[in-house]
């Protein structure tokens, strides 16, 4: 039986100006031929252009995260270079501060002339020494391999703020405090709002120009405490009993730290913190509404109930109860900060400065008291000392007796754990006049 023949479809076609045959699916299998090389070149560009995406971003990436710091101002405020966050597990700047009315290491025309020999200054640049001394030996003990900082990065800077310097940065973190620095005749109010002001912007360490340094305190070697504000004779008793906090993992990094006094508030000649911590955004808050007269209309009744201890008449500036702008609004800050805001601010803290993630403890999650440590203030010759036998190897400073007192400030000191740090004074500064 004869096959069928299938009809080929076809198309006239003038060619050489000819009509000729022209076979239509012969056309269709080239077409489809070429239609496929089109595609896979198409594809073969598009995955080139893909990679070449992918390694380029990932080339910006990495270069923008290892000048993230360099670049960016407000994080170069925030925390240091990541490798020497690694390096040292600690991210408080290496920025020593002090205030004064005028600058005494380094004073302008118009200043008394630079005596290193005045005991305030002496205190200060002893202050600066020791620090920049313990640093060095922390670095010296890290293998040097470990990063490239040069030895400029791992120097400590000195801030020095003189009355116009305050203003300066006042007028940047609260320019509403402005006028009340302005009219404030205390100097001692004048600086609580200064050194507020500083650290809120800058971070670093803060020392009034007469606490004395014994030892440069290394806060990550601190015991955490277990209530939000204690008080030292508790810890004098978790010290006698041997049941200090020991301290938690890594990812509990120091963001702030300060003393806490007899009264179990905070005595803040000594202060560290890193920059824009939400605590000093409160306090400047709160320093406000002292001198506008609207403290109780705005602290929470958490904090009321804790500092009713201290004072059951909320001061203000016209009515101050003998307690500073400082201490108070510092403390009250604190309390009123929640545990979310601090670890939230810790976890931010982690991310810009790629250290490691904080973790959620297995109970849920971190309070304040792990991302903050305290020193306390009492007095060596306490009978909660004397009769512990502790801090024996300090010894008592030899001054007279003082206008201020009976002269026993000069032996006021700031200990944690089983270590003392400070001297409340120095010997020669107000309140602890020296013998002789």
């Amino acid at each position: 039986m004869r096959r069928r023949q299938e009809n080929t479809p076809t198309s006239l076609v003038l060619i050489d100006g000819e009509v000729s045959s022209y076979d239509l699916n012969e056309e269709a299998k080239f077409s489809t031929i070429r239609l496929r090389k089109s595609i896979l070149i198409l594809g073969l560009v598009q995955l080139f252009f893909l990679v070449a995406v992918l390694v380029s971003s990932d080339k910006i990436y990495n270069f923008r995260r290892a000048s993230l710091v360099l670049e960016d101002e407000s994080l170069q405020k925030r925390v240091i270079r990541a490798s020497n966050i690694s390096r040292h597990g600690a991210i408080i700047p290496r920025r020593l501060i002090f205030t004064y009315k005028y600058n005494l290491i380094n004073p302008s025309q118009d200043d008394p002339q630079f005596d290193e020999k005045h005991p305030l200054t002496a205190n200060v640049l002893n202050t600066i020494e020791k620090y920049k001394q313990y640093w060095k030996m922390i670095d010296d003990s890290y293998d040097a391999n470990e990063n490239n900082k040069s030895a400029a990065e791992n120097e400590a800077v000195v801030s020095f703020l003189s009355n116009e310097d305050c203003i300066e940065v006042i007028n940047k973190a609260e320019p509403k405090l402005m006028k009340h620095f302005s009219k404030e005749k205390r100097g001692d109010f004048k600086a609580d709002i200064c050194r507020i002001a500083e650290l809120y912007m800058h971070g670093g360490y803060y020392f009034d120009v007469d606490i004395s340094v014994v030892e440069p305190v290394n806060l990550d070697k601190l015991p955490i405490q277990r209530e939000e504000i204690s008080d030292p004779f508790t810890q004098l008793s978790h010290i006698e009993y041997g049941s200090e906090i020991a301290m938690l993992r890594k990812e509990d990094i120091v963001t702030f730290a300060t003393v806490i006094n007899i009264q179990g508030v905070f005595f803040q000649a000594f202060l560290a913190a890193v920059p824009h911590h939400p605590i000093m955004k409160t306090a400047l808050q709160y320093m406000l509404a002292y001198y506008e007269g609207k403290l109780q209309d705005i602290l929470p009744h958490d904090a009321l109930l804790s500092l009713a201890n201290y004072s059951e008449i909320i001061p203000s500036r016209k009515r101050p109860q003998g307690i500073g702008v400082g201490p108070y609004t510092l403390a009250a800050a604190y309390l009123a900060t929640s545990h979310v805001e601090w670890e939230d601010f810790a976890n931010e803290l982690s991310r810009e400065g790629a250290y490691s993630s904080v973790n959620y403890s297995s109970s849920g999650r971190k309070k304040k008291m792990n991302y903050s440590r305290f020193l306390y203030e009492v007095s060596l010759t306490s009978k909660h000392i004397t009769e512990r036998d502790l801090f024996q190897d300090v010894p008592l400073q030899s001054h007279k007796k003082s206008k201020y007192g009976d002269g026993d400030w000069c032996n006021f000191i700031c200990f944690g754990g089983r270590k003392v740090y400070f001297y409340s004074r120095v010997v020669g500064s107000r309140g602890c006049p020296k013998a002789g």
